[in-house]
């Protein structure tokens, strides 16, 4: 469901084509403007993640990929940040577009580089009901899981 209160960064974003905290581009690299400390990463991502939820909501492609660029920036992520913002992530609309491909990608590797770092955390429990809650996010981290034997996962 879609608040008023939700079109505070929709709005931003259609008046300045960013919204806080804004993407810095350097050469080579990508970090979020006053978003230094862990905790800090942790509370943007979720914010980012929100806005995605509901810029794929009403199919909104281009907030959706600016969203998908800055849940990259703030890499890397605790197990924590990381299931948090999947599991809200988990939560949207899906669209078909590049910007969902994309996000799709992106949590598919980013749960397969983490994935025994996640289940020996307290997130596990988060991964576990997102994996049963989203059958196909769960066959492409299994099957990329299994096709790497370094990750010493067995499907």
């Amino acid at each position: 469901m879609i608040t008023p209160k939700d079109f505070i960064t929709i709005a931003e974003f259609l008046q300045d084509g960013d919204f806080c905290p804004r993407l810095i581009e350097t050469p080579g690299e990508q970090r979020l403007d006053g978003v230094v400390l862990q905790e800090e990463k942790h509370e943007a991502a979720g914010m980012v993640a929100r806005t995605y939820a509901r810029a794929s909501n009403i199919q909104f492609e281009h907030l959706q990929s600016l969203c998908v660029d800055k849940l990259k920036a703030v890499h890397p992520y605790t197990p924590t940040a990381l299931m948090s913002v999947v599991g809200l992530l988990s939560k949207r609309q899906r669209n078909d577009n590049d910007a969902e491909s994309e996000l799709m990608r992106w949590m598919v590797d980013l749960l397969t580089e983490n994935f025994w770092a996640v289940v020996r955390s307290d997130a596990n429990i988060t991964l576990e009901r997102v994996m049963r809650g989203d059958p196909g996010l769960r066959q492409m981290v299994v099957e990329k899981l299994a096709s790497d034997p370094g990750t010493g996962f067995q499907a």
